[in-house]
């Protein structure tokens, strides 16, 4: 049975952003696998960077451009 159903009540806008978030999800595990972290719980501060100079500020992670210096 599930949601065939009630399939017609979900708007596509939540669809989107479920979809959205596991194409995330999927990308993050990609990323993790090709730094050889194979779970969350091995990645370290120093294993990420943010993209955004703000959140760098805000976290304490590195931006980007500064990763390589």
């Amino acid at each position: 049975m599930g949601y065939q159903k009630r399939f017609a009540d979900i708007p596509p806008g939540a669809i989107g952003v479920y979809t959205y978030f596991q194409q995330l999800g999927q990308d993050m595990r990609q990323l993790m696998t090709g730094n050889r972290k194979f779970a969350l719980q091995y990645i370290e501060r120093d294993d990420i960077a943010a993209i955004i100079r703000e959140a760098a500020e805000v976290s304490g992670i590195p931006d980007v451009m500064d990763v390589d210096k």
